[in-house]
């Protein structure tokens, strides 16, 4: 339901709308006061419900939410705990960045499901200068907000803007990478394709795709110009690690 948008913002829709429609999986638009039970979707000039009413049992899924915040805030709490303990920081890091030493790519993704920042983030900064990880790490996360914060604090960490098909419409749209300024795009892998690679590369990103398990597929994606394939079982792909065609390793 559109609840209200401006003269720019219907414009917008007019010429998207059969790729909106598309994305958002929706049937039709109808127009006027938000329904009971429905969720808000702000937008640039204006604001659209969605109706649940009858879809989701409100006073399960609150319940069911508010469980998951707080395994949340301990398993947070239990992170920051251990990130603030200097021996733990001192020793983990340092042990892992020594053992690959300069030969791998290390990739912290950082994981956050909430609008609201929880400090992993700054945490995560302190530690690439601590160890001067910026020539051979980088941050990805689901999280736009995340990787806001991660530029903000610190231009010189290379960053990564990971999405998948399960991703709502919005996080599948290229405008918050763009605000981030990523210089790594990690979609999943089924939503790879040679115009997609082609027109990452052309703005200067790099391709990272997951999750890939099967050497079939890890050939087919090498094939298109894919930079990086990251997968559970490593020794599966180890036969496509050359460099994809006209990039560099």
């Amino acid at each position: 339901v559109l609840t209200a948008l401006d003269d720019r913002g219907r414009e917008a829709l007019a010429r998207n709308r059969a790729i909106i429609d598309r994305l958002a999986r929706i049937d039709g638009l109808a127009e006027g006061a938000a329904p009971k039970g429905s969720v808000t979707i702000p937008v640039p000039g204006g604001a659209f419900a969605l109706p649940l009413q009858g879809v989701i049992d409100f006073a399960s899924e609150k319940a069911r939410l508010s469980k998951t915040l707080e395994k949340l805030d301990k398993d947070i709490g239990g992170l920051k705990g251990r990130l603030g303990n200097p021996k733990f920081v001192a020793s983990a890091p340092e042990e892992v960045v020594e053992a690959v030493g300069d030969r791998l790519l290390l990739n912290f993704e950082l994981v956050n499901d909430s609008p609201r920042l929880d400090g992993v983030e700054t945490l995560a900064v302190a530690l690439f200068r601590r160890f001067n990880l910026f020539d051979r790490a980088m941050i990805s996360s689901f999280n736009p907000r995340v990787l806001w914060a991660v530029r903000r604090q610190e231009p010189r960490i290379t960053l990564g803007a990971l999405w998948g098909s399960f991703s709502p419409w919005y996080l599948r749209a290229d405008w918050w990478r763009r605000r981030a300024r990523v210089e790594a795009l990690h979609p999943e892998y089924t939503l790879v394709t040679p115009a997609f690679v082609a027109r990452a590369h052309a703005q200067g990103r790099r391709v990272h795709t997951w999750t890939v398990n099967d050497a079939e597929t890890a050939a087919r994606l090498r094939a298109m110009g894919v930079d990086m394939i990251m997968g559970d079982y490593p020794d599966r792909l180890m036969g496509h690690r050359q460099p994809p065609p006209g990039r560099p390793g």
